[in-house]
């Protein structure tokens, strides 16, 4: 979380960067905000997909058996699992097209924020 603060420092102003290695001039502003903003719709999307999945568990425990509750918590199921599998899938493009700009993608994770 800190390093997304410090890149925001350094796109409002170079001199108080906290960290060397973040500066303006090493990454275009856009490049930092569309980063940030494709990591909270990842983060979005895995949220989404646990909440989809949780309601699905919720949906066929109070089913009871009957027919069309199951088949609607299955669809919930299957929807959370989607949702699972399109996050997931951005974390991969994202890491291709870094890769492919020569940005070094060995430290990246979901749990870092800046995402470089």
């Amino acid at each position: 979380m800190n390093k997304i603060f410090d890149e925001i420092t350094a796109l409002v102003d170079p001199d108080l960067a906290i960290s060397p290695e973040i500066s303006a001039g090493e990454y275009s502003s856009l490049v930092i905000i569309v980063s940030m903003v494709v990591n909270l719709l990842i983060w979005l999307g895995f949220i989404i997909s646990i909440i989809a999945i949780s309601y699905s568990m919720i949906l066929y425990i109070m089913s009871t058996g009957d027919p069309d509750k199951t088949k609607q918590a299955w669809s919930a199921f299957i929807n959370g699992v989607i949702a699972a599998a399109i996050s997931l899938g951005a974390v991969a493009l994202k890491v291709i097209v870094l890769r492919a700009f020569g940005v070094d993608t060995t430290g990246i994770s979901l749990l870092e924020g800046g995402g470089f």
